[in-house]
């Protein structure tokens, strides 16, 4: 579906649930859609739309509706799942990268310790990063990652499952 078919479908959700909200398109890779409640904007990522059918995206936009008719310090807790299910949204906290296809990180770096590759979707700029495994969760410069470009950028992560 076109961006701007699914622009006038997201604008028309939030106007049928919502008073004075807006919402706007974000870059994010790692999440779909986030509510800011103290601003009543809705975020929706431009990247996730253009790669999933309209009914993930939909889903997503009601996810998000119902964080904002819930109100700050919900979450997903009880009240925000009956509103969920009032929409007809899922009552679910997130979707699993099987359910959705995501660009590839751009980056991956393989821990010379312990083997584990790690993946970052933006380059660190004046920050190391150890592996977790190998040094318990804090920092460690005996485990520096260093990244490097992911030669599977630019694929999905249903293409990559293919």
């Amino acid at each position: 579906m076109r961006i701007e078919t699914q622009e006038v479908r997201i604008t028309n959700l939030i106007n049928k649930h919502l008073t004075g909200w807006t919402w706007k398109w974000d870059r994010a890779t790692s999440r779909y859609g986030c509510c800011h409640g103290n601003q009543k904007l809705i975020t929706i990522s431009k990247t996730l739309a253009s790669m999933n059918p309209w009914a993930q995206t939909k889903d997503t936009v009601l996810h998000e509706i119902a964080h904002a008719l819930a109100g700050v310090g919900h979450g997903h807790d009880k009240t925000w799942k009956e509103i969920c299910k009032s929409i007809g949204a899922r009552p679910e906290r997130c979707y699993s990268t099987s359910e959705v296809a995501t660009p590839a990180p751009k980056y991956f770096s393989v821990c010379s310790h312990c083997g584990k590759v790690h993946y970052i979707s933006r380059m660190p700029r004046g920050r190391k990063y150890s592996c977790a495994n190998c040094s318990g969760g804090h920092f460690n410069s005996e485990f520096l990652l260093e990244f490097k470009p992911n030669p599977l950028a630019g694929y999905s992560s249903k293409e990559l499952i293919k």
